[in-house]
């Protein structure tokens, strides 16, 4: 295992324990820890260089994607997702804003194209992104919704992949020192 594997694994355990405390059964079939009705499908750290937005002069790198069938997830299920942790962004400011889109696809285009995603698929609730920090270019695309700490979204028809990203309007220099901005995941199957 990854050591930053082992640090989420480690701050999961003790949001777990923090949060939910009264909530938590297990599953006496499969040992799957429950949480008011929805298992835990997944955990996993970001990177806080990352985006799918379009970028201008800024080496950010590609936004982490999740296959969402890893999971046993499908489309109708219910999702919980919960942010974790934070970054440092340019300005040495806290933030903790993390942003998503569904896609049909793990595609990603070049960061100079405005909808890198091209499977990127719509969802009740839009996230307006700013200009890029450097030739205030256009990045808010229609597809992408905010992640806060505690978000409830249905997986769209066609969703099979999630890409997930920090939000900021330049990316190369933000950093996460103690490696604790990430996600939870949890499922609900469809009825």
């Amino acid at each position: 295992m990854k050591k930053s594997t082992l640090v989420l694994n480690g701050l999961l355990i003790s949001l777990i324990s923090i949060t939910f405390q009264g909530c938590l059964t297990v599953d006496d079939d499969d040992n799957t820890l429950v949480i008011n009705g929805f298992e835990i499908a997944t955990a996993f750290q970001l990177d806080a260089q990352s985006t799918f937005l379009r970028t201008n002069n800024d080496n950010a790198v590609d936004a982490l994607f999740y296959d969402l069938t890893l999971a046993d997830v499908s489309p109708g299920d219910s999702l919980r997702l919960e942010r974790v942790g934070a970054f440092e962004s340019s300005d040495s400011t806290t933030s903790n804003i993390l942003i998503a889109v569904f896609s049909s696809t793990n595609e990603i285009y070049s960061s100079d194209s405005l909808n890198r995603i091209p499977g990127a698929i719509d969802v009740p609730v839009d996230f307006e992104t700013n200009v890029t920090l450097s030739g205030l270019l256009p990045t808010d695309i229609e597809e992408d919704f905010q992640i806060e700490d505690r978000t409830g979204i249905t997986v769209p028809d066609g969703g099979r992949y999630l890409f997930l990203a920090p939000y900021d309007q330049y990316y190369e220099d933000n950093q996460d020192q103690n490696l604790d901005f990430g996600i939870i995941m949890y499922k609900r199957p469809a009825q």
